[in-house]
């Protein structure tokens, strides 16, 4: 039996892997922000924690996130804003949508529809501020990370605390 799933590393340098990237080299955006949930396409992707849909959109052009949704919720009284990247565009949660946790959020998208990437997810979380001053980009210069780190907490403790990486994918 094989791996079904992996998690990139929050805030690692992936200078090598963007190398041909003309645009990302030339800006220095080499630090990725968030995690890549590795999973197979069509993988389907559920809520952690209750919370409304904020934002649903589609990035156009290779490189970028395709389809993606944004959740509001609180944790430990702290508004959080929850960015899953590189969806599928059928059955996406709308904008607007209360859901609770474990509810579905959307489908790991093909290269057509996921900013032509390899099948994962993209999670991100951002802070109040960061959704208002922020772009999403999931790359940043080395010189903005310490910024990152109080506008982005890393999700990591977010995956650590549940049973797997069930609480968030599924089959």
């Amino acid at each position: 039996m094989g791996v079904t799933w992996s998690i990139s590393g929050d805030r690692e340098n992936r200078v090598g892997l963007y190398r041909h990237n003309e645009g990302i080299m030339q800006e220095g955006r080499t630090v990725h922000v968030g995690l890549d949930i590795n999973v197979p396409l069509g993988s389907a992707l559920y809520s952690p924690y209750d919370a409304l849909v904020a934002y649903t959109d589609y990035e156009a052009g290779d490189g970028n996130y395709g389809w993606m949704v944004i959740l509001e919720t609180s944790v430990g009284g702290q508004t959080l804003y929850l960015l899953f990247g590189h969806l599928a565009q059928a059955g996406r949660a709308p904008a607007g949508a209360s859901l609770q946790a474990g509810d579905l959020i959307g489908y790991v998208g093909d290269f057509h529809e996921n900013g032509n990437y390899f099948h994962h997810t993209h999670l991100q979380i951002l802070t109040p501020e960061a959704l208002d001053h922020w772009t999403f980009r999931a790359l940043c210069r080395p010189d903005q990370v310490k910024e990152l780190d109080r506008l982005c907490p890393s999700p990591l403790p977010l995956i650590l605390a549940m049973p797997g990486v069930g609480g968030i994918v599924g089959r």
